[in-house]
Protein backbone atom coordinates (compact mmCIF):
# COMPACT_ATOMS: atom_id res chain seq x y z
CA UNK A 1 0.00 0.00 0.00
CA UNK A 2 1.85 3.08 -0.61
CA UNK A 3 0.42 6.48 0.88
CA UNK A 4 1.58 10.14 0.86
CA UNK A 5 1.22 12.05 4.03
CA UNK A 6 0.70 15.72 3.30
CA UNK A 7 -0.70 19.10 5.00
CA UNK A 8 -0.05 21.21 7.75
CA UNK A 9 3.11 19.24 9.82
CA UNK A 10 2.05 20.01 13.87
CA UNK A 11 1.13 17.58 16.41
CA UNK A 12 -1.26 15.51 14.70
CA UNK A 13 1.05 15.27 11.32
CA UNK A 14 4.12 14.04 13.04
CA UNK A 15 2.65 11.33 15.30
CA UNK A 16 0.87 9.85 11.95
CA UNK A 17 4.45 10.01 10.28
CA UNK A 18 5.80 7.70 12.31
CA UNK A 19 3.37 4.80 13.30
CA UNK A 20 3.06 5.54 9.10
CA UNK A 21 6.53 4.77 9.08
CA UNK A 22 6.58 1.50 11.56
CA UNK A 23 3.49 -0.38 8.64
CA UNK A 24 5.07 -3.06 7.30
CA UNK A 25 2.59 -3.02 4.73
CA UNK A 26 2.99 0.85 3.96
CA UNK A 27 5.43 2.32 1.84
CA UNK A 28 5.22 5.65 2.81
CA UNK A 29 5.97 8.19 -0.36
CA UNK A 30 7.33 11.91 1.23
CA UNK A 31 6.04 14.69 -0.91
CA UNK A 32 8.10 15.73 -3.70
CA UNK A 33 9.65 12.16 -3.82
CA UNK A 34 8.65 9.67 -6.75
CA UNK A 35 4.97 9.37 -7.39
CA UNK A 36 4.89 6.33 -9.80
CA UNK A 37 3.07 4.62 -9.47
CA UNK A 38 0.81 6.93 -8.08
CA UNK A 39 0.33 6.75 -3.97
CA UNK A 40 -3.33 4.72 -3.49
CA UNK A 41 -3.66 7.05 -0.52
CA UNK A 42 -2.90 10.63 0.05
CA UNK A 43 -3.53 11.72 3.72
CA UNK A 44 -4.06 15.34 4.31
CA UNK A 45 -3.70 16.88 7.86
CA UNK A 46 -5.86 20.44 7.91
CA UNK A 47 -5.54 22.76 10.45
CA UNK A 48 -3.06 20.78 12.11
CA UNK A 49 -2.95 21.17 16.15
CA UNK A 50 0.18 23.29 16.69
CA UNK A 51 1.34 22.89 13.18
CA UNK A 52 5.04 24.56 12.58
CA UNK A 53 4.22 27.58 10.46
CA UNK A 54 1.17 28.93 12.57
CA UNK A 55 -0.42 30.26 9.26
CA UNK A 56 -2.97 27.96 8.19
CA UNK A 57 -3.55 26.56 4.65
CA UNK A 58 -6.41 26.25 2.01
CA UNK A 59 -6.73 22.68 1.03
CA UNK A 60 -7.78 23.62 -2.45
CA UNK A 61 -4.72 26.28 -2.70
CA UNK A 62 -2.40 23.30 -1.27
CA UNK A 63 -3.60 20.64 -4.01
CA UNK A 64 -3.46 23.08 -6.79
CA UNK A 65 0.68 24.03 -5.77
CA UNK A 66 1.96 20.37 -5.10
CA UNK A 67 2.27 17.12 -6.01
CA UNK A 68 -1.20 15.94 -4.88
CA UNK A 69 -3.52 17.05 -7.38
CA UNK A 70 -1.25 14.82 -9.76
CA UNK A 71 -1.99 11.85 -7.38
CA UNK A 72 -5.73 12.25 -7.25
CA UNK A 73 -5.67 12.48 -10.88
CA UNK A 74 -4.15 9.04 -11.46
CA UNK A 75 -6.70 7.62 -8.73
CA UNK A 76 -5.42 7.94 -5.29
CA UNK A 77 -7.98 8.17 -2.66
CA UNK A 78 -7.98 11.53 -0.61
CA UNK A 79 -8.37 11.51 3.63
CA UNK A 80 -8.83 14.92 4.88
CA UNK A 81 -8.17 14.87 8.73
CA UNK A 82 -9.35 17.98 10.32
CA UNK A 83 -9.72 19.40 13.50
CA UNK A 84 -11.89 22.62 12.97
CA UNK A 85 -15.57 23.33 11.57
CA UNK A 86 -14.83 25.22 8.84
CA UNK A 87 -15.80 23.56 5.54
CA UNK A 88 -13.50 22.62 2.39
CA UNK A 89 -14.55 24.60 -0.48
CA UNK A 90 -12.90 23.55 -4.01
CA UNK A 91 -12.04 20.09 -2.96
CA UNK A 92 -12.54 17.26 -5.61
CA UNK A 93 -15.30 15.42 -4.47
CA UNK A 94 -13.95 12.17 -5.84
CA UNK A 95 -12.50 9.71 -3.85
CA UNK A 96 -12.75 11.92 -1.20
CA UNK A 97 -13.13 11.13 2.25
CA UNK A 98 -13.37 14.33 5.38
CA UNK A 99 -12.71 12.79 8.61
CA UNK A 100 -13.68 15.59 11.63
CA UNK A 101 -11.77 15.17 14.12
CA UNK A 102 -12.58 15.32 17.82
CA UNK A 103 -10.78 17.12 20.83
CA UNK A 104 -7.02 15.05 20.08
CA UNK A 105 -4.57 14.38 22.80
CA UNK A 106 -0.75 12.91 23.05
CA UNK A 107 2.86 13.38 23.15
CA UNK A 108 4.23 16.56 21.63
CA UNK A 109 0.56 18.62 21.64
CA UNK A 110 1.40 21.90 22.91
CA UNK A 111 -0.46 22.35 25.96
CA UNK A 112 -2.03 25.67 25.31
CA UNK A 113 -5.58 26.59 26.41
CA UNK A 114 -6.90 25.10 22.90
CA UNK A 115 -5.83 21.77 24.34
CA UNK A 116 -7.32 20.98 27.43
CA UNK A 117 -5.94 17.50 28.37
CA UNK A 118 -2.34 18.97 27.70
CA UNK A 119 -3.27 22.38 29.78
CA UNK A 120 -4.94 20.30 32.70
CA UNK A 121 -1.27 17.93 32.29
CA UNK A 122 1.02 21.02 32.89
CA UNK A 123 -1.38 22.40 35.43
CA UNK A 124 -1.14 19.05 37.59
CA UNK A 125 3.00 18.73 36.90
CA UNK A 126 2.87 22.41 38.14
CA UNK A 127 0.66 21.65 41.15
CA UNK A 128 -1.53 24.32 40.21
CA UNK A 129 -4.46 22.02 39.24
CA UNK A 130 -6.76 24.51 40.99
CA UNK A 131 -6.00 26.83 37.89
CA UNK A 132 -7.90 25.02 35.43
CA UNK A 133 -11.50 26.55 34.98
CA UNK A 134 -12.71 24.08 32.25
CA UNK A 135 -16.18 22.29 33.56
CA UNK A 136 -17.49 20.70 30.52
CA UNK A 137 -17.76 17.42 29.47
CA UNK A 138 -14.70 16.51 27.47
CA UNK A 139 -15.30 14.07 23.30
CA UNK A 140 -11.34 12.94 23.20
CA UNK A 141 -9.54 10.84 20.80
CA UNK A 142 -6.01 9.54 21.11
CA UNK A 143 -3.91 10.14 18.51
CA UNK A 144 -2.19 6.32 18.29
CA UNK A 145 -6.28 5.30 18.07
CA UNK A 146 -6.66 7.79 15.40
CA UNK A 147 -3.09 6.71 13.91
CA UNK A 148 -4.22 3.03 14.34
CA UNK A 149 -7.70 3.74 12.98
CA UNK A 150 -6.05 5.01 9.83
CA UNK A 151 -3.94 2.58 8.94
CA UNK A 152 -6.70 0.13 9.29
CA UNK A 153 -9.04 2.15 6.75
CA UNK A 154 -6.81 1.67 3.75
CA UNK A 155 -8.53 -0.98 1.87
CA UNK A 156 -11.71 -0.45 2.99
CA UNK A 157 -14.68 0.78 0.96
CA UNK A 158 -15.63 3.21 3.42
CA UNK A 159 -12.80 4.60 5.63
CA UNK A 160 -14.95 6.16 7.85
CA UNK A 161 -16.60 3.27 9.14
CA UNK A 162 -13.61 2.97 11.22
CA UNK A 163 -12.28 7.14 11.20
CA UNK A 164 -11.53 8.68 13.41
CA UNK A 165 -10.99 6.06 16.08
CA UNK A 166 -12.13 4.85 19.83
CA UNK A 167 -13.46 8.26 21.38
CA UNK A 168 -14.33 8.74 25.30
CA UNK A 169 -16.33 11.05 27.21
CA UNK A 170 -14.81 12.78 30.29
CA UNK A 171 -15.84 15.53 32.28
CA UNK A 172 -13.04 17.84 32.75
CA UNK A 173 -13.68 17.47 37.10
CA UNK A 174 -12.82 13.44 36.34
CA UNK A 175 -9.55 14.20 34.07
CA UNK A 176 -7.77 16.35 36.69
CA UNK A 177 -8.58 14.24 39.25
CA UNK A 178 -7.04 11.04 37.38
CA UNK A 179 -4.23 13.22 36.75
CA UNK A 180 -3.83 14.20 39.77
CA UNK A 181 -3.62 10.51 40.72
CA UNK A 182 -0.83 9.85 37.94
CA UNK A 183 1.05 12.78 39.68
CA UNK A 184 0.69 11.26 43.54
CA UNK A 185 1.49 7.98 42.95
CA UNK A 186 5.17 8.92 42.67
CA UNK A 187 4.84 9.60 46.58
CA UNK A 188 2.31 6.99 47.62
CA UNK A 189 3.61 4.64 45.01
CA UNK A 190 0.11 3.31 44.59
CA UNK A 191 -0.49 3.23 40.57
CA UNK A 192 -3.74 3.49 39.35
CA UNK A 193 -4.95 0.71 36.20
CA UNK A 194 -2.87 2.53 33.42
CA UNK A 195 -3.16 -0.94 31.09
CA UNK A 196 -6.23 0.16 28.57
CA UNK A 197 -8.68 2.89 27.49
CA UNK A 198 -8.21 6.34 28.21
CA UNK A 199 -6.62 5.76 31.64
CA UNK A 200 -3.86 3.94 29.49
CA UNK A 201 -3.82 6.89 26.83
CA UNK A 202 -3.88 9.92 29.34
CA UNK A 203 -0.79 8.44 31.50
CA UNK A 204 1.63 8.23 28.52
CA UNK A 205 0.38 11.71 27.82
CA UNK A 206 0.38 12.84 31.03
CA UNK A 207 4.21 11.85 31.53
CA UNK A 208 5.17 13.47 27.51
CA UNK A 209 4.79 16.60 29.50
CA UNK A 210 7.17 16.08 32.17
CA UNK A 211 10.20 17.98 32.37
CA UNK A 212 13.64 15.82 31.88
CA UNK A 213 14.27 17.11 35.50
CA UNK A 214 11.56 14.61 36.33
CA UNK A 215 12.29 11.23 34.27
CA UNK A 216 13.59 9.57 37.65
CA UNK A 217 12.11 10.19 41.01
CA UNK A 218 13.78 8.99 44.56
CA UNK A 219 12.36 5.38 46.46
CA UNK A 220 12.80 4.88 50.17
CA UNK A 221 15.46 2.43 51.29
CA UNK A 222 13.98 0.37 54.31
CA UNK A 223 17.67 -0.52 55.42
CA UNK A 224 19.02 -2.87 58.33
CA UNK A 225 21.00 -5.20 59.11
CA UNK A 226 20.04 -7.66 57.10
CA UNK A 227 20.04 -5.57 54.11
CA UNK A 228 17.73 -3.36 51.52
CA UNK A 229 14.08 -3.13 51.08
CA UNK A 230 12.86 -0.71 48.81
CA UNK A 231 8.88 -1.06 47.87
CA UNK A 232 8.71 -0.21 44.09
CA UNK A 233 5.20 0.13 43.17
CA UNK A 234 1.13 -0.42 44.77
CA UNK A 235 -1.73 -1.24 42.99
CA UNK A 236 -5.34 -0.91 45.40
CA UNK A 237 -6.09 -4.27 42.60
CA UNK A 238 -2.72 -6.15 42.02
CA UNK A 239 -0.83 -6.13 45.44
CA UNK A 240 2.67 -4.16 45.39
CA UNK A 241 6.31 -4.72 43.63
CA UNK A 242 9.40 -4.71 45.78
CA UNK A 243 13.13 -5.41 46.03
CA UNK A 244 15.02 -6.65 49.04
CA UNK A 245 18.71 -7.48 49.15
CA UNK A 246 20.82 -10.06 51.98
CA UNK A 247 24.46 -10.15 52.15
CA UNK A 248 26.13 -14.05 52.07
CA UNK A 249 24.52 -15.82 54.97
CA UNK A 250 21.99 -13.86 55.91
CA UNK A 251 18.54 -14.99 56.56
CA UNK A 252 15.15 -13.34 56.10
CA UNK A 253 11.60 -13.65 56.85
CA UNK A 254 10.88 -16.17 59.06
CA UNK A 255 7.12 -15.71 59.52
CA UNK A 256 4.18 -17.07 58.03
CA UNK A 257 0.56 -15.40 56.86
CA UNK A 258 -2.76 -16.19 57.11
CA UNK A 259 -3.65 -15.18 53.25
CA UNK A 260 -1.29 -12.83 51.84
CA UNK A 261 1.00 -14.92 48.96
CA UNK A 262 4.18 -13.45 47.55
CA UNK A 263 6.40 -14.45 44.55
CA UNK A 264 9.99 -14.33 44.73
CA UNK A 265 12.57 -13.79 41.90
CA UNK A 266 16.26 -13.99 42.59
CA UNK A 267 17.98 -11.95 40.34
CA UNK A 268 21.48 -12.23 41.57
CA UNK A 269 23.20 -14.99 43.82
CA UNK A 270 21.85 -18.07 45.03
CA UNK A 271 18.82 -18.21 47.85
CA UNK A 272 17.66 -21.11 49.94
CA UNK A 273 13.97 -21.46 50.96
CA UNK A 274 12.69 -23.11 53.72
CA UNK A 275 9.07 -23.59 54.65
CA UNK A 276 7.37 -25.71 57.46
CA UNK A 277 4.04 -26.40 57.86
CA UNK A 278 2.06 -24.91 60.80
CA UNK A 279 -0.20 -27.81 61.28
CA UNK A 280 1.68 -30.74 60.34
CA UNK A 281 5.46 -29.20 60.80
CA UNK A 282 5.99 -30.61 57.32
CA UNK A 283 9.00 -29.49 55.96
CA UNK A 284 9.73 -28.19 52.42
CA UNK A 285 13.26 -26.76 50.69
CA UNK A 286 13.73 -25.03 47.57
CA UNK A 287 17.25 -23.92 46.26
CA UNK A 288 16.83 -21.43 43.24
CA UNK A 289 19.94 -19.28 41.58
CA UNK A 290 20.11 -16.11 39.31
CA UNK A 291 21.01 -17.98 36.34
CA UNK A 292 17.68 -20.01 36.38
CA UNK A 293 15.26 -17.59 36.53
CA UNK A 294 12.32 -19.76 38.80
CA UNK A 295 9.58 -18.05 41.17
CA UNK A 296 8.97 -18.81 45.10
CA UNK A 297 5.74 -18.60 46.14
CA UNK A 298 4.90 -18.48 49.83
CA UNK A 299 1.63 -20.18 50.96
CA UNK A 300 -0.33 -19.21 53.80
CA UNK A 301 -0.40 -21.76 56.81
CA UNK A 302 3.57 -22.53 56.14
CA UNK A 303 6.58 -20.75 57.91
CA UNK A 304 8.93 -19.48 55.51
CA UNK A 305 12.90 -17.85 55.19
CA UNK A 306 15.26 -17.01 52.50
CA UNK A 307 18.79 -17.17 52.96
CA UNK A 308 21.46 -16.07 50.81
CA UNK A 309 23.79 -19.18 50.27
CA UNK A 310 26.44 -17.37 47.53
CA UNK A 311 29.34 -15.77 48.66
CA UNK A 312 27.93 -12.49 47.07
CA UNK A 313 25.23 -10.06 47.74
CA UNK A 314 21.56 -11.69 47.22
CA UNK A 315 19.20 -9.36 45.12
CA UNK A 316 15.54 -10.29 44.90
CA UNK A 317 12.66 -9.13 43.26
CA UNK A 318 9.42 -9.67 45.25
CA UNK A 319 5.31 -9.44 44.76
CA UNK A 320 2.59 -9.70 47.12
CA UNK A 321 -0.98 -9.87 46.28
CA UNK A 322 -1.68 -7.34 48.70
CA UNK A 323 -0.36 -4.16 49.32
CA UNK A 324 1.66 -3.71 53.20
CA UNK A 325 -1.19 -2.50 55.43
CA UNK A 326 0.28 -1.25 58.86
CA UNK A 327 -3.01 -1.59 60.89
CA UNK A 328 -3.36 -5.62 59.44
CA UNK A 329 0.32 -6.67 58.23
CA UNK A 330 -0.68 -10.48 58.00
CA UNK A 331 2.49 -11.05 58.84
CA UNK A 332 3.28 -13.62 62.05
CA UNK A 333 6.95 -14.37 63.29
CA UNK A 334 7.33 -18.49 63.47
CA UNK A 335 9.95 -21.01 63.41
CA UNK A 336 10.76 -23.28 60.86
Amino acid sequence: MRIMLSGEQGFIYQNLLFHLQEASEIELIPEGGDQEPAPDYVVYVYNDLDRLDKQGCEIAQDIKENAISDCLAKGAKLIVLKNDSSKLSGTPSKNLVVCQLPQLFGKWSHPGTDNPVGEACKLVIDGREDAYTKSQTLELLYIDDLAAALVASFGMDDPAEVLPGVTYQLTAEALVEMLVRFRESRGSLVMPSVGIGIARALYATYISYLDKAKFSYLLVNHADERGNFIEILKSESHGQISCLTAGPGVTRGQHYHHSKSEKFLVVKGKARFCFRNLLTAEYHEVTVTASTPEIVETIPGWVHNITNISDEEMIVILWANEMFNPDCPDTNPGKI
